[in-house]
Formats: structure tokens, C-alpha cells, sequence
């Protein structure tokens, strides 16, 4: 059994590491993938699969918001590190949906036109992003863990050069060469893009001006956050032969932005040899960190893939990787360096190779 140790470069001076849990209040369960930040910053991070979150605090007093969507929202201000966990027990959010008047047309068609318009207007101000990430990949067979690969890195983004993003540190167990730590989120998709590569397929985004001619939309649900309703909506492709996407999104009412998507390629994007079948699910939340701009906070990809050649197939390998985006800077200047040479992905090769960051393997 391997046990992974994340990886971090970042200082520690002055800094307090805040842990806990985010549960629901009647049950305890945990509330994976909750959302947590630290009001009036852009520093935020997911929580786990149980509900479980490590977040950074520079200085005191900080207030820590834990959002989820289905709840109502709690604040705790932080004056001094609390030396112990800091949970949070996350009530039901109910809220009543206003009659909605009948057209010809499905309300979700009138909800996405209203996101696809208010994108454009935040998206015209937004010019570059600078944040901080951390990736973990995994592989697995039936329920064992085959290989694993970490890195954190500095992710960067141009609305007319596009993203870019500097390892600064990776591990992976001793099965895997350095070289073949690809876990990263450059290459990952971003659904508030009006086009996403999709292993090489140009695929038309959700948000598209053009995302009305080739998606259907139909309203199948709403739940609430705080006293907002959150559109429960179905996505599916009005064109056979074109490669999209299908699955579900939920918009935030009056802001009319998503809140997240969980969404899968159809059967049209197909991956090179030797893949001979991929059943993947990508689900991503957003978060404008009480500001006008809708970033990403996560990328999860979960599913299974199939290899072969010519007369072997090998059994299905559970993929999964989790991504996670924190500690924007906005409208910040960026190096020239990045757009250098036109790879997405750069090694920063004076804290990857030092002791810390070099692959180890534990049992």
C-alpha cells in the first residue's frame, strides 16, 4: 500500500495551516467537494471525498466561508490560530421558486442565454490570472491503487495568449518516471471557455454564443443556497455527429453564473491507440470569491479506461484526478518568459529538483 506525501514549497513563515470538517447537521455525513475560503481573498480549496479541508491562513483575524450547494452558508471568524479542528455542520438551504410563466420554449433556454450574456460581460474585464495549483492523479485496478502523481504548481492565464503553467514541485511512486508525471491542470478544461480540446477534438463550451445551436437544455430540477435558487439543468447535444458534451449543470439564479458542471464527452470524441474506450465524467465548481470574476476552484475527472492492440484487450483502469486552483491574483501582470515557446507546460528546475520534491514510494 503506498502512502502519499503531498508536496509543498510554499513558506510556512507566518502562516497557519486550518483543518476540519464540513458535514451535514442531521446526518454528520460529510459533504465532499465542499467549498471553503477565506472571505475578502481569493484563496480558497475543496474539500475531500469526506468532507475533510486544509486551508492557509496568512493573518488573524480571518473568517472562513464554507460553501455547498443544497445548504445554507457558514462564516467562523478566526482571531488567533484555534489549535484545534474547525467544523462546520452545514444546514439545509430551502427556498421557493417564483411560478415560472409557460412559453414554447424550456425556461433553462431563457436561464442560458442569460449566463452565456453575463459571461461576456465579466469575461470583457477579466485580461490575466495568476494562482497557485495542486494536482493528484490516480490509477487503479479493481480497488487497488496502481501508481499515483502529485505536483503543485503556478498556473497562468491571458485572455489573448492563453494558459500557461510552471511545475514547482512533483512526486509520484517509484513506478513512474518523472518524466511521466503529467498531473497538471494546464491541460485540463475550463467550462466557462467557449471551446475545449478534448483529446484533440475542438469541442463547442456550454458558455458558447454558439452553445444554443448545438445543446439541449432542459430545466429537470432546482435546489437553493442560501435564500438563491440553483437551477438543476440537463445538457445534451442537438447534433449527432459533432463532438459535445452531456450531463448536468447548476446555475445560480439572479447571477445567472454556474456553479458547477458534471459533465461527459459524447461517443463522437474518441482518444488515439492505443484507448479503445474512455468513460469519463468531468465535474468543475466556480466561485467568484465575492467578486466579479467566475474562476475555477477544481477539476475532477473520474472514470475508466480501456487499452488494447490488435487481438488483446487489457481489463479497465480506473482513472482519477482531482485539481485544485487557489490563491488568484487578477489583472496581474505576467512574465514575458511564459510565452517564450508555445508549450503550455515548464519545469521550474530549481525547486523540482530539490531533495523534497524527488519521487518516493512508502509501504
Amino acid at each position: 500500500t503506498c502512502v502519499f506525501l503531498v508536496a509543498g514549497i510554499a513558506s510556512t513563515l507566518a502562516q497557519t495551516q486550518i483543518s476540519g470538517k464540513v458535514a451535514d447537521s442531521q446526518t454528520s455525513e460529510g459533504l465532499p467537494a465542499a467549498h471553503v475560503i477565506i472571505e475578502g481573498t481569493y484563496t480558497g480549496t475543496i474539500a475531500n471525498e469526506d468532507g475533510e479541508y486544509s486551508i492557509t491562513v496568512k493573518e488573524f483575524p480571518a473568517t472562513i466561508v464554507v460553501r455547498y450547494i443544497g445548504y445554507e452558508t457558514q462564516k467562523k471568524t478566526l482571531t488567533q490560530d484555534p489549535d484545534d479542528f474547525v467544523d462546520f455542520m452545514l444546514d439545509e438551504s430551502v427556498a421557493e421558486m417564483q411560478q415560472l410563466v409557460v412559453t414554447t420554449e424550456d425556461p433553462a433556454i431563457r436561464i442560458m442565454k442569460e449566463v452565456i450574456a453575463r459571461k461576456q460581460i465579466w469575461r470583457a474585464k477579466l485580461d490575466t490570472y495568476k494562482a497557485d495549483a495542486y494536482s493528484r492523479q490516480q490509477l487503479l485496478k479493481d480497488t487497488t491503487i496502481i501508481s499515483i502523481s502529485e505536483s503543485v504548481s503556478e498556473v497562468f492565464w491571458d485572455k489573448k495568449k492563453g494558459p500557461r503553467e510552471v511545475l514547482k514541485s512533483r512526486r509520484q511512486t517509484a513506478n513512474i518516471d518523472d518524466a511521466n508525471n503529467f498531473a497538471g491542470v494546464s491541460y485540463l478544461p475550463n467550462f466557462y471557455n467557449n471551446a475545449l480540446d478534448i483529446a484533440g477534438f475542438d469541442v463547442v463550451g456550454i458558455t458558447d454564443e454558439r452553445a444554443l445551436k448545438y445543446y439541449h437544455f432542459d430545466l429537470v430540477n432546482y435546489t437553493s443556497i442560501d435564500d438563491k435558487i440553483v437551477f438543476e439543468i440537463k445538457v445534451s447535444p442537438k447534433r449527432k455527429l459533432q463532438p459535445l458534451f452531456e450531463g448536468t449543470i447548476f446555475v445560480l439564479d439572479e447571477e445567472f453564473a454556474l456553479l458547477s458542471v458534471k459533465l461527459k464527452p459524447n461517443d463522437v470524441v474518441v482518444f488515439p491507440p492505443p484507448v479503445q474506450d474512455f468513460n469519463m465524467y468531468y465535474e468543475q465548481q466556480f466561485s467568484n470569491f465575492g467578486g466579479d470574476f467566475w474562476l475555477p476552484v477544481d477539476v475532477r475527472i473520474e472514470g475508466l479506461v480501456e487499452v488494447g492492440i490488435v487481438g488483446l484487450r487489457f481489463p479497465p483502469i480506473g482513472f482519477n484526478l482531482i485539481s485544485k486552483i487557489n490563491d488568484y491574483q487578477v489583472n496581474v501582470s505576467l512574465p514575458d518568459s511564459l510565452y517564450k515557446t508555445n508549450s503550455l507546460f515548464s519545469i521550474d528546475s530549481t525547486t523540482v529538483d530539490r531533495v523534497d520534491s524527488r519521487s518516493e514510494e512508502h509501504t
